[in-house]
């Protein structure tokens, strides 16, 4: 998996580059867990060069949103291109994910 993390002041975002799938869903979980625990719990997903996505990787998205909800944290989504918007308003996940057109909305939402 293409998973670029880089900061930007207290917010950490993930840009997922590529395919996220059963493949890689371990991985992003995995990242994510470890982002929670280290204690940055402001992130943005950046979905702008995401090329597909599926089932598993929305339960990795929703399993990773409980654990920074859990230490006080939040996700938010950012760069929905149109491989992506379309599956993620099927299962409803905008009604947990704040989503904004770009990423420095979304960092900004943090203030």
């Amino acid at each position: 998996m293409d998973m670029k993390v880089e900061q930007s002041g207290d917010v950490t975002i993930v840009a997922i580059n590529d395919r996220f799938e059963a493949a890689t869903a371990d991985e992003y979980r995995t990242t994510m867990y470890d982002l929670a625990e280290k204690g940055h719990l402001k992130v943005v997903l950046d979905f702008g060069k995401t090329a597909f996505i599926d089932s598993s990787a929305l339960g990795s998205l929703v399993s990773s949103v409980r654990k920074f909800r859990q230490h006080e944290g939040d996700i938010k989504f950012a760069c929905m291109n149109e491989q992506v918007r379309p599956l993620v308003k099927i299962v409803r996940l905008h009604r947990i994910f704040d989503i904004f057109d770009s990423v420095d909305t979304a960092v900004s939402s943090f203030s």
